[in-house]
């Protein structure tokens, strides 16, 4: 059993980084995850209704997901002028990168203290093998130094074992993580041109008073408009 002692410490990381990687994986695939083309179809065909507060109220039921938790936060400013929405959409947004990059990067870090780990174990191994071997008597050598061998190599494949599958799984969850945030850019951007230019009866966020239905249905804003298609087309 003692001769598998020096091997704790690689399978420690591994318990480690399957913790991350769980806890990360049903963050950004499931918690957080939302069918942003039905959310944002909904969410527009509410305020073309000039219904903000069912807007509000759908953002809310899920909110969980980070999507409708930036689009609330542009809704919620829906009275006042365009500079503050904007600044509305980029707090929501910076935080919610803060919720969907935190821990991803230990696992790049786990991945290459695994392989250290190993490389130390094997090192650590042959270290103690030819030790053994320059104090054992001749019939005894063969088997020590066949023992310690073993030994190194066991740290050495330990450490890839843990090594190569968190590396894998810190790519995947990268790419999620960047895909989530593009979707939260995007999301935010289309929920802008949604408001901008629109008019409302006062400047207070009393949304009964909102007065979408002054718009008429084509959108006089060009640029608004433009960028609707854009992003439909992007999402």
């Amino acid at each position: 059993m003692m001769h598998y002692v020096h091997l704790a410490p690689i399978v420690i990381t591994g318990v480690i980084a399957a913790t991350i990687v769980w806890e990360r994986a049903m963050c950004l695939f499931v918690r957080f995850a939302i069918d942003a083309k039905l959310f944002l179809g909904q969410i527009e065909g509410m305020l073309l209704k000039g219904n903000l507060q069912g807007a509000l109220d759908l953002c809310a039921s899920n909110e969980k997901a980070l999507l409708p938790r930036v689009v609330k936060s542009a809704l919620l400013k829906a009275t006042r002028d365009e500079g503050e929405i904007r600044t509305a959409l980029e707090v929501s947004i910076l935080d919610a990168s803060g919720l969907v990059s935190q821990r991803i990067g230990y696992l790049a870090m786990i991945a290459n203290v695994a392989t250290l780990l190993g490389l130390l174990g094997t090192i650590a191994g042959l270290i103690a093998s030819f030790e053994a071997v320059a104090s054992a008597d001749a019939a005894t050598k063969q088997s020590l130094l066949a023992s310690g061998i073993s030994m190194s190599m066991n740290a050495t494949a330990l450490g890839l074992i843990v090594a190569i599958p968190v590396m894998v799984a810190f790519s995947v969850l990268n790419g999620r993580a960047n895909r989530l945030m593009d979707e939260l850019e995007k999301g935010g951007g289309r929920v802008l041109a949604m408001l901008h230019g629109r008019m409302y009866a006062g400047e207070e966020d009393d949304f009964s008073k909102i007065a979408f239905d002054a718009i008429p249905a084509g959108i006089e804003n060009r640029e608004a408009a433009s960028n609707a298609k854009k992003l439909k087309g992007a999402a």
